[in-house]
């Protein structure tokens, strides 16, 4: 017997070896199969996030971008500017001109212009006008630093190469590459990439001189300083004419220029991102024996690490595999009839086990035990508190729509339209009544008055381009529902499907009593528009919070609700939900849980 045992250990070591032998050759060959897999995987990974980090950079200057287009853009918000360039673009005309108006004009220019550059970024040093007059001697420039306006010869500028736009195009924007002036400190030149915008006098459609707005280069430093880019690699910001902008290293930048226009893969990897307000474009370009090396090192620790850990697992598991399994099952098992929601469960703790095992069982056992304790105390606290979130949120108004009424009320009051401001002023009373109520709930025939009130308004804003119509079936009239259930989907329609559209755009709500086999008689709502619309595979109700909401409270309303949104881009957009038995009042329902 004893012999026959040898034999059969034996037997079964020389089978282990023949195993691990065996294994060896395909795990050769599938490593080195995973690592060309690996490389090539990780170099579009690496593509990709280089791609993010352009984007990224992008978007941040294309916000200065932004705000110093919106700088240009403020002598038609702003009467003080337009007229102080209006002033200045006359005076040598206007002999009737007195010092006493020159300094009213510049006083509450420097006040409006400091308040629109206080909150801008401190790499925006100024706004600087150019009058269109050939014949001109002086410029003005107000300097965020001092806050102050001043003035500066415009002579020795190449205004021809800043200034080259379509004289028809009085929106017309230019993007000025990096340059140099020196009216924004005495005897010292500053490197600026600016905007330019021509000022028009829209009543006499007259061009009167040209607005810049002045980016400091430092800007790029400040942006890229905490990239850590390689010393072989380079980011590099590209002009319309593929000239250097600004490059983290100049040497490197320099020669991949001279090979960017012929062959820019020659060398390396080359990521790039073309601006969106300008013809500008970053590149990013790293040479492919930079970009490999840490490639084949990393494979090839994995690769010695992953030989090593498989020979040890094979080991390990010859050894302890026999000790676990058994109780393993047992508790994943119970974990799995958990996890379908049966914590009434429990693992055998009389089954053979080491003493982590019995440790892992009891503990199992112990924390399902809890969790059923604890679902069943808190369930009723997390429904209130969800309650409570919900009523915080119907007792908000949006800001927008607050702050555009009141606007619509300021030209009311400036057209003397007083019989239609007082409706409106009446209307917006019952709005905010309506959303200060105490009540989670309301019925279908006042969230209707609600919404028709707040359409009232949005139609005095929008006047002809936007219609609506409200039907409400007389037998749904007195249903239940969640208060401020419908308007976030009204709100949507207007802000989403029609602000941005330029044709005219009708709003429908209907609310309908149904019968559906096999479930009885139902609430229909539906609230549609002909707007924009968007695409259907693109929406995500999880990532909307007010979409997110509707649905919650509807499931928390009733279970067996329906919620759904279809659209075309182009064409409608339409929420439809489908609410049960609408003959049993809220309050029953809520006794009956309550007993």
């Amino acid at each position: 017997m004893k012999k026959k045992n040898k034999k059969k250990i034996s037997f079964q070591k020389n089978i282990f070896l023949l195993f691990l032998l065996c294994s060896v050759v395909p795990l050769l060959i599938n490593t080195l199969l995973n690592v060309s897999l690996y490389s090539v995987r990780l170099s579009d990974d690496t593509a990709r996030k280089y791609n993010n980090v352009l984007s990224s950079l992008g978007s941040n200057i294309e916000s200065y971008l932004e705000e110093a287009e919106r700088l240009s853009m403020s002598p038609y918000q702003y009467d003080d500017l337009i007229h102080l360039y209006t002033y200045i673009s006359t005076m040598k005309k206007d002999t009737s001109s007195s010092p006493a108006q020159w300094s009213n004009y510049v006083t509450q220019y420097e006040r409006t212009a400091t308040k629109l550059t206080a909150l801008s970024s401190s790499d925006i040093l100024g706004l600087a006008f150019f009058p269109i007059d050939p014949n001109s001697d002086k410029g003005f420039v107000y300097r965020k630093s001092d806050c102050r306006l001043h003035e500066f010869s415009p002579k020795g500028y190449p205004l021809d190469s800043w200034f080259s736009y379509a004289p028809s195009a009085y929106k017309y924007i230019t993007y000025c590459a990096p340059h140099t002036v020196s009216y924004y400190e005495e005897a010292k030149k500053q490197s600026v990439f600016s905007v330019v915008k021509p000022i028009r006098i829209l009543d006499s459609k007259k061009d009167i001189g040209f607005l810049k707005v002045d980016v400091s280069t430092e800007l790029f430093q400040h942006l890229f300083s905490d990239i850590s880019i390689s010393e072989p690699s380079c980011i590099t910001i590209l002009s319309e004419k593929d000239e250097i902008i600004y490059s983290t290293n100049k040497t490197a930048g320099k020669t991949f220029l001279e090979t960017y226009s012929t062959n820019p893969e020659r060398f390396g990897l080359v990521c790039s991102y073309s601006l969106k307000k300008s013809d500008w474009k970053m590149v990013y370009f790293i040479p492919y024996l930079e970009f490999y090396k840490p490639i084949l090192e990393a494979l090839l620790v994995s690769f010695i690490l992953g030989i090593l850990i498989f020979l040890f697992s094979v080991w390990n598991y010859r050894k302890i595999s026999s000790g676990f399994t058994k109780p393993l099952r047992n508790i994943l098992y119970i974990m799995h009839e958990a996890e379908e929601g049966s914590l009434d469960v429990r693992a055998d703790e009389t089954l053979t086990m080491n003493e982590e095992f019995e440790q892992i069982t009891k503990q199992l056992n112990h924390m399902i035990q809890s969790l059923d304790e604890h679902i069943k105390k808190e369930y009723m606290a997390v429904i209130s508190q969800k309650n409570a979130q919900y009523q915080a949120l119907q007792a908000q108004i949006n800001p927008h729509f607050l702050y555009n009424t009141l606007n619509n009320f300021v030209a009311l009051n400036r057209m003397e339209e007083r019989k239609l401001l007082e409706d409106s002023i009446i209307q917006l009373t019952r709005i905010f009544h309506y959303t200060c109520s105490n009540s989670g709930y309301s019925t279908l025939q006042d969230e209707f008055s609600f919404i028709e009130h707040y359409l009232f308004l949005q139609k005095i804003r929008f006047e002809e381009r936007l219609d609506f119509r409200l039907y409400l079936d007389e037998e749904a009239k007195n249903f239940s529902i969640p208060r401020l259930l419908i308007q976030p989907l009204v709100e949507n329609a207007i802000v989403h499907g029609m602000e941005d559209y330029d044709r005219p755009t009708r709003v429908e709500v209907d609310a309908s009593v149904i019968t559906l086999k096999g479930i009885g008689q139902c609430i229909f709502l539906a609230v549609m528009d002909n707007g924009i619309g968007f695409d259907k595979k693109k929406l995500n109700i999880n990532k909307s919070v007010g979409l997110l909401n509707i649905h919650e409270r509807l499931q928390l309303f009733q279970s067996e609700s329906f919620f759904e949104i279809h659209s075309a881009v182009g064409e409608y957009t339409g929420s439809y939900m489908v609410i049960r038995d609408i003959h049993t009042s809220l309050k029953e329902n809520r006794k009956d849980e309550s007993e």
